[in-house]
């Protein structure tokens, strides 16, 4: 039986007819290609800045109320006389003066004696 008399459009859907399962089987397997291309991962591109920490007036420095002598974290270096600390343990000045740091004897919790650096405004 010739098939002549049929279009091709006909001719194209009978051959390439897909069972209701065959369907579903090849949806699954399906991808899609990728509208950016794969660039790998980086876990070191963020930075935070610098915190600026230090001594930031010398011994021997005038201070006059409100200045900041040492940013730190902890107290490394305690407040001794018109001498504050921070909420971030930065000290600073009360009352004007010129700076002064010294070394003072500290008993820890522990009983163990260390020598402590103190910043004071005289």
């Amino acid at each position: 039986m010739p098939m002549m008399s049929t279009s091709r459009g006909a001719l194209a859907t009978k051959f390439l007819h897909f069972s209701r399962t065959s369907a579903i089987v090849i949806a699954q397997h399906y991808t899609t290609m990728a509208s950016t291309k794969a660039g790998g991962s980086a876990k070191n591109l963020n930075d935070s800045n610098p915190k600026y920490l230090g001594v930031k007036l010398a011994d021997g420095a005038s201070a006059r109320p409100g200045m900041v002598i040492v940013r730190q974290r902890g107290t490394r270096i305690e407040a001794g006389k018109n001498v504050r600390v921070g909420r971030d343990h930065t000290l600073f000045s009360i009352a004007t003066g010129t700076i002064a740091y010294r070394t003072r004897r500290k008993t820890n919790f522990t009983g163990r004696i260390i020598a402590k650096k103190v910043a004071d405004v005289v």
